[in-house]
């Protein structure tokens, strides 16, 4: 159940307004890149896929398998480095 916790509050972490490492001045193109490739998976994939499934369709489930448990060693080899109290900002505090 931990892990659930700290995975769901990690997006929310680097998502807060502020704390961004992007220059304001590339966050348009860090959108677009963003854009980009979202698009080009969608579009890419499925002819990918179709090629894959026509190759054999037992590598389908074995590759779907090989990205599952690499996302999962990466989440596990991560949960080290996300700290378990949110990190209060610094500055001017809300009463100010």
């Amino acid at each position: 159940m931990k892990q659930i916790h700290i995975i769901r509050r990690a997006p929310v972490r680097l998502a807060t307004p502020g704390r961004t490492p992007t220059p304001p001045h590339l966050l348009g193109r860090y959108m677009s890149v963003l854009s980009l490739t979202v698009t080009g998976g969608f579009a890419i994939g499925p002819a990918i896929g179709g090629a894959v499934l026509a190759y054999s369709p037992d590598a389908v489930w074995w590759g779907g398998a090989l990205v599952t448990g690499a996302i999962g060693a990466g989440f596990l080899l991560a949960s080290g480095r996300i700290p378990d109290k949110p990190q209060t900002a610094t500055g001017r505090s809300s009463g100010e």
